[in-house]
């Protein structure tokens, strides 16, 4: 009521929208955004556009080819259109790289927890000791009466994380998998992996909060992670929110920053703290997540640009030329 825009205002979008044919799908709880579809068509005659089909390294992608246009009327009440593209955001996480060891370094050292064919492995004790949680532990600060929401556009496997949690002695603690509108299932490869990785080791660190995964199939014109944040924020699911995708300031333009400026402001508002990956690929975030160099100009992960959020790095741990610092 205090910082959403009025119900008349938008009964006006709505009805603008619906008079093209389009679909309204969802009013936001907070009455800060639309869900809209409907056919290519349609989204051209409205928004005054064009739908393009695109071939981007190998891949074909359907987006808009200009600015989308708004009737004047509504010009003080619509910041703009999102998406009308299925560009997505990038899982933030460049893979499992094993620690070799040499002997020499390894004598009068801390041990890893667990190693396998002579690679070391992090788990959730190592990571109490390098980055000095234990102190937290011993001092019963491990999450107790804590929630913690993260944000995924694939389902995982429940069994995993209780596997995950078992087999490093962490307490049993199964997350609760919340699914926003359709079930996108478990998708295989990288999606899955970041979902998981998400879920067990914001766990894996606060040991004994309670996990909410919220999950949002992504749509021909929608990001899941955007629908799932969204759903995050609008339904104050939890006061600790963690996302870890990115994509470029660039790549999402005026009004795709403008969203995730307005959500998380929404999400101070309530009291939310939203943490956000700053992704391994540094000023190159512009650039494809192979690259070395960043040859598009200098990248900033969009998704926590603004002043409302926490943009997160720094968790590179680069231990294997010698073996002597923590191993």
């Amino acid at each position: 009521d205090r910082f959403g825009i009025s119900q008349d205002d938008i009964n006006q979008v709505v009805n603008w929208l619906q008079s093209y044919g389009l679909h309204v799908d969802e009013v936001s709880r907070g009455r800060r955004s639309i869900l809209f579809s409907g056919s290519a068509l349609q989204v051209e005659r409205t928004l005054h556009t064009q739908m393009r089909t695109y071939s981007v390294r190998g891949q074909f992608h359907h987006a808009n080819a200009t600015e989308p246009e708004i009737p004047k009327a509504l010009a003080s009440v619509v910041n703009g259109v999102v998406s009308l593209h299925d560009f997505r955001s990038a899982a933030m996480h460049i893979g499992a790289r094993p620690v070799s060891l040499s002997s020499e370094g390894a004598r009068n050292a801390p041990s890893p927890t667990f190693s396998s064919g002579g690679a070391a492995y992090l788990s959730p004790a190592d990571f109490a000791t390098i980055y000095n949680v234990a102190p937290l532990y011993q001092n019963a600060i491990d999450g107790t009466g804590q929630t913690i929401a993260i944000v995924g556009r694939s389902n995982i496997n429940v069994s995993d994380v209780n596997l995950f949690r078992s087999s490093f002695g962490l307490p049993s603690n199964p997350p609760a998998v919340i699914i926003n509108g359709s079930n996108p299932g478990v998708i295989k490869g990288g999606e899955e992996t970041e979902a998981a990785l998400d879920v067990e080791w914001s766990g894996a660190v606060a040991p004994k909060a309670a996990v909410k995964f919220v999950v949002s199939a992504s749509t021909s014109s929608s990001d899941g992670t955007y629908l799932s944040a969204q759903y995050i924020v609008n339904n104050n699911i939890a006061p600790v929110f963690s996302m870890s995708f990115g994509i470029c300031e660039a790549a999402v333009g005026a009004s795709g920053n403008n969203f995730f400026q307005s959500l998380w402001q929404q999400a101070a508002a309530e009291g939310i703290t939203v943490f956000v990956s700053s992704g391994d690929s540094g000023a190159a975030g512009c650039d494809g997540s192979s690259a070395s160099t960043g040859t598009h100009g200098k990248g900033v992960n969009a998704l926590c640009s603004t002043a409302y959020s926490v943009c997160v790095g720094g968790t590179q741990f680069d231990d294997g030329a010698t073996g002597n610092g923590y191993w």
